[in-house]
């Protein structure tokens, strides 16, 4: 991953698990991260009091809450998509990033040739 990409996904992941922490009072928190398909997944899913029904983006800007916020304008920085809202089961908050892989550029595990290298 490109230093700037894994920066904001890592900022992104501390921001869901301060928040797991501090306002829903999680007692279990599960990150999942891989690569499904042409897609980089980051989960982050709590067992806590979940968000409140109908809370919009808006109204946590408005209320001075700006931590989901900022998540979402960190994965719109780096091309990612995200979701923010109810977990898997009953209670609780998933946010979900998916990143396209194509955004990334070449796989750095790719030979050198496949990168464009030219080699002699």
């Amino acid at each position: 991953l490109p230093h700037a990409v894994a920066r904001q996904l890592l900022t992104i992941a501390t921001e869901a698990l301060e928040n797991a922490h501090r306002h829903a009072h999680a007692t279990r928190i599960t990150v999942e991260i891989g690569i499904i398909a042409t897609d980089l997944h980051l989960s982050v899913l709590d067992n806590g009091s979940g968000l409140p029904r109908g809370t919009s983006l808006e109204d946590l800007r408005r209320a001075g809450h700006f931590g989901l916020v900022g998540m979402v304008e960190r994965a719109a920085g780096i091309g990612a998509r995200i979701r923010i809202g109810r977990g898997r089961s009953e209670g609780g908050t998933e946010v979900r990033v998916d990143l396209p892989t194509a955004a990334l550029g070449p796989s750095p595990m790719a030979s050198s040739t496949e990168r464009g290298a030219v080699s002699v």
